[in-house]
């Protein structure tokens, strides 16, 4: 099960994470071994600016690149003069360390892009401190050639193949999509319990969100693909919104699947599990179409979809043979299966959407650049970028003076290092981050050694720290403990063919790791971001946009709304759904998780999940025009919903002692969100009973 949420990981051989690890190794292995003769001073900062700002190179456009590049080489070129105006007096160092570890961590605050660039850009700071060339500005300076040579490499290679990190989204989008489709195939599973199954759900779905927004940044924030009429940018456009259009169908719920469960029989549940099962099979085929398409395989893959669609076909002649509750059900799954069929049918033809919606795509782009309008939020004291970046300012701070006067070793800077490396805004991030550090520091050590014993400084061991050092840009987006192994392992390496392997070296590294850990563990419970103290906040902003959501159907299906706002209302709300649904996830690793309530939280998760479901279905009725808003119902749902905010937010009281919402049998539609709406408001009632918030 968990294998099939996660999906499958042939994106790892076949997509751009190979590719880009390829890249980089040999961008710094080809100029260093050419630059050997040159000396130590030249070839070791050359390469050294090229591992680190080749780490702040996220997949993205043109656009994306040479923003990343001249935000980059302009933080570091400043970062790296002041540092090198300040090494003149241990004073002036302090007041460098605390000032500049605070100001490049608030990076953070612009997103991802600009946080990578702070925290590397401070970590080549330790290393050019660390390392305490004879000439600091020569050596920053060859640093800056390297970080260089490197944004020209990938400048030049998005130029030359501008659509491939969008391909890469695109698969691992359809990736994510299938194993979505896999995770709802266990609700109609009567082995499997139906909490469990919701719970597969929620974290497919959480995953996809996030896929989703990688390909929406992707798709519309190029010019070539958004603004593109014909060509291959409209070829990619138009299985953009395939995809996304795929999306809408997947997560439409139109009924209550406990009922379900009771009010179908055994064997025509068996084949809808089956039935959603070979969709999920399919879908996941077309991704891996999406990085190596061949004639065959479309072939292939065209003939399973059309199984399928009979399939399809099959069942709905024995619907008959159903109740009326159970018949309607069933028939409304096997038209939202046919819609799917349909739709991988035109991604895997290369065919024009049936009927593409009038949508404004532009609206859907996510908000990724920088803007100094969001940076003013951000500087409040319960910010967690703000928390953050005290923190390091503090730990910096403290940790330098003791490190510059008792020199613990050669290698003491491996201790702000660590420090930097592990520290993530939130505890639960951290705690993961510094158990990875720890195993994967132990096992790359011993690694190392042993493979310098075996090769004995021959040519082979360049080959092999090659090797690791591949393994390392490989795995550090994904497996982030396996890359601190092959980094580890390149470090003993490296520093035993210069100097020679000892017992001090290895002892060292692992001593310093330890104290890094262990300074980052205390700076985060010193200034912590718990997230357990926003679960409510969050569930809010979930209740908040679900009842924005309800009234945009209610307007469209009016006449009186539009489609864009709809969709947008949609992709705000799933986007609280995975919100809501990773931030228990962080508070259950937090310390203290015993004392969380965890069935309530994972119940409101659920109900979040189901209630969003269904207003994705009641959507996809109204873009069809196939029924009007019944007013009983929806009055229900909005004012349930409405209560369920005052009551999370603090702002309302309850209005009306909450009941039972009277649901029949195998619900759907209306009648079914009414009633998870009026379950969701008994649920919130009580916690706020049981658990009432502090007013800050």
């Amino acid at each position: 099960m968990n294998k099939a949420i996660r999906g499958s990981r042939l994106s790892v051989f076949l997509g751009e994470n190979f590719m880009d690890a390829l890249r980089h190794t040999l961008a710094i292995v080809v100029p260093v071994w050419f630059l050997l003769d040159a000396g130590r001073e030249i070839y070791l900062p050359f390469g050294l600016g090229i591992l680190l700002i080749g780490l702040t190179d996220l997949p993205g456009t043109v656009r994306d690149k040479l923003r990343t590049a001249i935000w980059s080489l302009c933080t570091l070129a400043a970062t790296a003069l002041v540092l090198v105006a300040a090494m003149s007096h241990w004073w002036t160092m302090q007041i460098f360390w605390v000032v500049a570890s605070f100001v490049l961590c608030l990076f953070g605050a612009g997103g991802n892009r600009l946080g990578l660039i702070g925290t590397m850009c401070l970590i080549l700071a330790i290393f050019i401190y660390g390392l305490a060339p004879g000439d600091a500005l020569t050596f920053a300076f060859w640093v800056f050639l390297g970080a260089l040579w490197y944004h020209g490499l990938s400048v030049i290679q998005v130029l030359l193949f501008p659509f491939r990190s969008l391909r890469q989204a695109l698969f691992e989008c359809l990736e994510a999509s299938g194993a979505l489709l896999h995770a709802k195939s266990t609700c109609y599973n009567t082995d499997v319990p139906l909490a469990a199954a919701y719970a597969y759900t929620v974290e497919a779905q959480r995953i996809l969100a996030l896929k989703q927004e990688q390909v929406r940044h992707l798709l519309l924030s190029d010019p070539k693909v958004s603004r593109s009429p014909r060509g291959r940018g409209a070829y990619w456009l138009q299985n953009g919104l395939a995809v996304m259009e795929l999306f809408e169908q997947i997560n439409a719920i139109h009924f209550d699947y406990d009922h379900l469960r009771n009010a179908v029989s055994a064997d025509t549940l068996s084949k809808l599990t089956e039935l959603i099962q070979g969709l999920s099979g399919a879908t996941r085929k077309l991704a891996f179409g999406a990085l190596v398409r061949t004639v065959p395989l479309e072939k292939k893959l065209s003939r399973e979809l059309e199984k399928l669609d009979d399939k399809i076909r099959n069942m709905a002649g024995c619907v008959q043979q159903q109740n009326e509750a159970a018949g309607k059900a069933v028939t409304e799954v096997l038209a939202n299966a046919g819609a799917i069929v349909q739709l991988l049918q035109c991604l895997n033809k290369h065919d024009k959407l049936p009927e593409a919606p009038p949508l404004d795509v532009l609206a859907f782009l996510p908000q990724t650049r920088f803007r100094w309008s969001g940076l003013r939020p951000t500087l409040r004291t319960y910010r967690s970028q703000w928390r953050f970046a005290l923190r390091i300012a503090v730990l910096f701070g403290l940790l330098w003076l003791p490190i510059s006067v008792l020199h613990f070793g050669h290698y003491s800077y491996w201790i702000l290092l660590t420090v930097i490396v592990v520290s993530r805004p939130n505890f639960g991030l951290s705690w993961q981050r510094n158990l990875q550090r720890l195993w994967g520091t132990l096992a790359g050590l011993a690694l190392g050694v042993l493979a310098w014993f075996a090769l004995g400084g021959t040519f082979w061991t360049w080959v092999l720290s090659a090797v690791f050092l591949f393994g390392f840009f490989w795995l550090q987006r994904f497996r982030y403990g396996y890359a601190v192994i092959c980094i580890s392992a390149v470090v003993v390496l490296l520093f035993a063919g210069e100097r020679g392997i000892s017992f001090s070296l290895v002892a060292e590294r692992l001593f310093d790791t330890l104290i890094g850990c262990g300074a980052a563990l205390v700076g985060a419970y010193l200034f912590p971001v718990w997230e357990r103290r926003r679960l409510r906040a969050l569930l809010g902003t979930l209740v908040q946009q679900q009842l924005d959501y309800l009234h945009e159907i209610g307007r469209f299906t009016a006449g009186n709304g539009d489609l864009t706002r709809m969709r947008l209302a949609r992709k705000q709300t799933s986007a609280s759904v995975a919100a809501y649904a990773d931030g228990i996830a962080q508070a259950l690793v937090e310390p203290g998780h015993r004392r969380l309530d965890v069935p309530l939280l994972f119940l409101l998760r659920e109900l979040g999940y189901r209630i969003n479901a269904v207003l994705v279905g009641l959507a996809l009725e109204a873009e069809r025009g196939l029924k009007s808003v019944p007013e009983k119902e929806s009055s229900w749902a909005i004012s349930a919903l409405e209560e369920s905010a005052g009551l999370i937010s603090h702002s309302g009281n309850i209005r009306r002692q909450p009941v039972s919402y009277p649901v029949r049998q195998a619900a759907a539609g209306w009648e079914l969100l009414a009633g998870l709406s009026n379950k969701l408001l008994c649920v919130v009632a009580e916690a706020d009973r049981k658990y009432p918030a502090r007013h800050r």
